[in-house]
């Protein structure tokens, strides 16, 4: 059981930390176009 618990919540945080980071890419994305 906690296994299972244990592997949700990596999967969780795996997602989490992967839409964050494409989120940050496109939000600042647009300001390295612009001062470049």
């Amino acid at each position: 059981m906690a296994m299972g618990v244990r592997i949700v919540y990596g999967l969780l945080f795996i997602t989490i930390s992967c839409t964050s980071i494409l989120l940050l890419d496109l939000m600042l994305r647009p300001l390295f176009y612009f001062t470049a």
